[in-house]
């Protein structure tokens, strides 16, 4: 239990508490209006202190105690850790330093000593969680070594849900201390409060990582190209790294084989030059031919006159030029016949030439497609240097697609080979999950009767508590008729705290004091307001617990009847919202 929280500052308003049921009440100034309330009153700040002096975080821009007007100050706690008086102090000014001026420190993890400049025996605040970890909850220590066992309860979450902070979001769902809890700290933490085997939660928190790591190797396979979008799956990746793989062996084979012949463009250019060559001999024979054919013909052709009638025109010579002395018919008719002799043998002569050109050209011919023909197989047998080279740049193109598809068919299967492994894995933890339901079945009936129980004290019909076989969702959920009402929202998160509290107290854990804030209580009806305050009373006499509300003086009127005066167990410190009435005498920040 929590006895007395105090401060170096002497404008502080020391907290005194008793055993049991305690109200720490805040008033409003009669002179203030209706719009003014008492939020710098210290209800909350009251709560930051306590999380403060049990080994919260103090980073810059979210911890209060690091103002200037507050940051110099020493806070201290005095209070009962598992039977042994405790004394505890922290200053914001060496928030990485916790101070014990009293206590016995018998059976702790590190003992606290004296070092450096310190006057009392410290510890680092890391080692004060461990103590804490370990006296208020049995747990192991746990250091920043990244050997560190991952997805473990931890001190701060476990305290959280016995003094939850609003401003966290810690009164929006019973099984949640905090808006950003992510849900295996949740499965874990409630688990672990209820008195369940917190190990399987873990075991699916691992998995899940697992399953995130896969995702996330899928996604740099997909990334790094090649796949053309999502991963294939191995089987057709395999069936693509088959064809690949034959397709490198050919071009490997063909290099194998490949003879560079350094004169190869000289003999391509030989080749082409032949071509040219006999393709102009052809051209010249088509011209020739048909010459031939021609003077064939002009020989058939030719033929000397017919006497008749050449002494035919010779007379019709005779009339149409008279006067005109003319050569004696035989001697013309000699003279044409000189002229047919001289024309046949020119005719002859020339197809002599042409027949001649065609023989040669086609004895030309032969021989330059017997060397086209033998460059030829020289060239289909061997290669250019430029060319090899070529090759060789396809073969390593392709032996890096074959590396590339033979490593993402190998990645393929391993995804799809620990995808069912996982879901294997999974399946078996859901099966340790319902068997140690069964084994622990007394404990989870024992946390539903707790829970119907107070619930039926604020409502007619009581209240249940489901406590979940699945692993894929939250822990537990608590369910009261009516649930869709703030208030009756924020109610199952009072019966569901106080039910935990009562479960750690049968295991000898906990802090053995349940804090709530004044926001627990918003939107709820005063009826019930005064049933669960009632409850809270009963609760902290029979089970021996220390419980603590905060509550404006205005709540606190419109709850108390005649079944409950709230201001017996009111702190003696009354808060206000004056500017020197907070919990810190002063106003800041």
């Amino acid at each position: 239990m929590i006895r007395r929280i105090y401060s170096s500052d002497s404008a502080f308003k020391t907290l005194n508490f008793s055993e049991g049921f305690n109200v720490l009440v805040a008033d409003r100034d009669p002179r203030a209006t209706s719009l003014q309330t008492r939020n710098g009153a210290g209800k909350s700040s009251f709560l930051r202190l306590v999380h403060f002096l049990t080994g919260g975080s103090c980073n810059k821009g979210e911890c209060m105690f690091l103002d200037p007007l507050l940051k110099e100050n020493t806070f201290g706690m005095e209070f009962d850790l598992q039977g042994q008086a405790i004394t505890v102090e922290r200053s914001a000014a060496r928030p990485s330093r916790v101070l014990f001026p009293k206590g016995s420190f018998s059976g702790w993890p590190v003992t606290p000593r004296r070092r450096g400049k310190d006057t009392v025996p410290s510890l680092s605040n890391e080692e004060w969680k461990a103590v804490l970890g370990a006296r208020m909850f049995r747990l192991g220590a746990v250091t920043d070594d990244e050997r560190a066992e991952k997805f473990i309860p931890t001190f701060r979450t476990l305290f959280a849900y016995f003094a939850r902070q609003h401003e966290n979001g810690a009164f929006l769902e019973p099984y949640k201390i905090h808006t950003d809890q992510q849900l295996w700290s949740q499965q874990v933490a409630v688990t672990f409060l209820i008195g369940l085997d917190w190990r399987i939660p873990q075991g699916m928190q691992m998995i899940r990582a697992r399953e995130r790591t896969i995702r996330q190797l899928r996604e740099l396979i997909e990334q790094s190209g090649g796949t053309e979008g999502l991963l294939p799956r191995s089987d057709d990746l395999e069936a693509q790294l088959t064809l690949a793989k034959d397709r490198a062996t050919r071009v490997k084979q063909s290099l194998a084989t490949y003879r560079i012949n350094p004169e190869y463009y000289d003999l391509e250019r030989e080749v082409d030059a032949l071509t040219a060559a006999i393709s102009k001999t052809l051209d010249d024979d088509t011209f020739d031919r048909e010459l031939v054919v021609s003077l064939e013909a002009a020989l058939r052709a030719e033929a000397p006159p017919d006497p008749a009638d050449l002494h035919a025109l010779y007379e019709e010579a005779q009339v149409q030029l008279p006067g005109v002395a003319l050569r004696r018919f035989e001697d013309i008719r000699a003279f044409h016949e000189s002229v047919l002799r001289n024309r046949e043998s020119y005719l002859k002569s020339e197809l002599t030439k042409a027949r001649s050109r065609l023989a040669k050209r086609s004895s030309e011919r032969e021989r330059a497609d017997d060397r086209r023909s033998e460059i030829m197989a020289v060239l289909a047998s061997t290669g250019a240097l430029d060319q090899f080279t070529l090759l060789q740049a396809e073969l390593g193109r392709l032996e890096a697609d074959v590396a590339t598809l033979r490593r993402q068919a190998e990645a393929a299967k391993q995804i799809e080979d620990t995808k069912l492994q996982l879901e294997i894995e999974t399946a078996e933890l859901e099966l340790r999950l319902g068997r140690n339901h069964v084994e622990q079945s007394e404990r989870i009936e024992q946390a539903q009767l707790i829970f119907a129980d107070i619930s039926q004290r604020l409502y007619e019909r009581p209240g249940a508590l489901t406590v979940s076989r699945k692993l894929s969702g939250p822990p537990v959920r608590a369910s009261i008729h009516g649930q869709e009402s703030v208030g009756i929202s924020h109610m199952q998160i009072f019966c569901f705290d106080m039910t935990l509290i009562r479960l750690a107290l049968a295991q000898g854990q906990g802090p053995r004091f349940l804090i709530h804030d004044s926001h627990l209580f918003d939107g709820v009806d005063a009826r019930q307001v005064n049933s669960a305050l009632r409850a809270a009373i009963e609760q902290c006499k029979d089970a021996g617990f220390q419980y603590i509300a905060t509550l404006n003086s205005d709540k606190v009127a419109t709850v108390n009847d005649d079944s409950l005066d709230l201001m017996k167990f009111a702190v003696p410190v009354r808060l206000t919202d004056q500017p020197t009435g907070g919990l810190f005498g002063k106003r800041f920040g």
